[in-house]
């Protein structure tokens, strides 16, 4: 065989090679992308367990949810070289603060206060919108807490069907007023159900003035609407719109860290925001059901909230922190909070 002969033979079997190659691509037919990336970006479900006897029987003990956003957009750039293939991205997160409830209702004080939950959401650019949508989707990690606003949009679940699920439509600033419109039923969005609550309800239209003038730094009253609509029930209760915030609705005492089950190392070192009688923070630490730490540090007073932190050398093992004030009045352990963790 000549050079010339061996020239050919390649020339030919590379032409080989494209004419397969194309045939082959021909054959192929991209699957649909957007119900495989829709379900890997769903919530993980969580487990359920009975709530404790003092809160109503819609619950269940709350679990950690994370808030989760994927942006599909289809039709790529197009054009020989690029196809009409989807095109994905992940719509950024951004940290937001989300107010949920007290339910605890122990001897150390009323339940119903607020308490801020920091969540990472996600960032459609509209920050009151996002602010609504992770409310409407978070289940405190805490079994202290209720997000109520979580069961009526469905994503906790409960125990009781949901006439519509309760979702948001629309957040707008304008005139001195926040308009927060909601879809669903407003009143009571579960059928023929009466609640015997341990705190006010009027709490649950707390939750969303504090969120959403946080998310949009404003003091504005809230105005909470149906379908666009006036409405003068808030989840089971009357409210008298538009609503302003309360100062007395948030907690005394709040631990943000560390969060509910973390895990640290030691020392651990604990922080929040809080005021005491006579600006003092007392805390303890339990290991067992047995306090093994305890001490105090400087808060707010009065009614102004101020930050408070301490560092605790601990031992490897299973933890309670809880801070509180003594009452004025009777020496009585009041505004508790607690904070379960391990140190490793």
């Amino acid at each position: 065989m000549t050079a010339d002969d061996r020239g050919d033979g390649s020339a030919r079997t590379a032409e080989q090679l494209r004419t397969a190659l194309h045939q082959g691509l021909d054959d192929v037919t991209p699957s649909p992308a957007l119900a495989g990336i829709l379900r890997r970006s769903q919530e993980t479900t969580r487990s359920r367990v009975p709530r404790r006897a003092w809160v109503p029987v819609l619950g269940g003990a709350l679990a950690a949810a994370a808030l989760v956003a994927t942006v599909v957009t289809v039709g790529g750039r197009g054009g020989p070289d690029h196809g009409n293939e989807p095109a994905v991205t992940t719509a950024p997160l951004r940290p937001l603060t989300v107010y949920v409830v007290d339910a605890t209702g122990t001897r150390y004080g009323p339940a119903g206060h607020l308490f801020p939950e920091q969540v990472r959401a996600a960032d459609t650019g509209n920050l009151g919108l996002d602010a609504v949508n992770a409310l409407l989707s978070t289940v405190p990690d805490d079994p202290d807490y209720l997000n109520e606003w979580a069961t009526v949009h469905g994503t906790q679940g409960g125990d009781l069907a949901l006439k519509t699920p309760v979702t948001v439509n629309s957040v707008r600033e304008g005139d001195g007023v926040i308009t927060v419109d909601f879809s669903g039923p407003l009143d009571n969005p579960f059928p023929a159900a009466a609640f015997d609550w341990t705190f006010d309800p009027a709490a649950f239209a707390q939750q969303v003035v504090w969120t959403v003038q946080a998310a949009l730094h404003s003091d504005a009253p809230v105005e909470m609407t149906m379908n666009g609509s006036p409405v003068h029930t808030v989840l089971f209760a009357d409210v008298t719109q538009p609503v302003g915030k309360d100062p007395a609705a948030l907690a005394p005492i709040q631990i943000q860290a560390p969060v509910q089950g973390a895990t640290v190392s030691s020392p651990v070192s604990v922080s929040g925001q809080g005021r005491g009688f006579e600006g003092t923070i007392n805390w303890r630490v339990l290991h067992d059901g047995k306090v093994v730490k305890q001490g105090n540090t400087t808060g707010g007073a009065f009614e102004q909230l101020a930050p408070f932190s301490f560092d605790v050398p601990l031992p490897s093992g299973d933890y309670t922190v809880e801070c509180f004030e003594y009452s004025a009045d009777n020496g009585n352990v009041i505004n508790l909070d607690s904070k379960d963790f391990t140190v490793r």
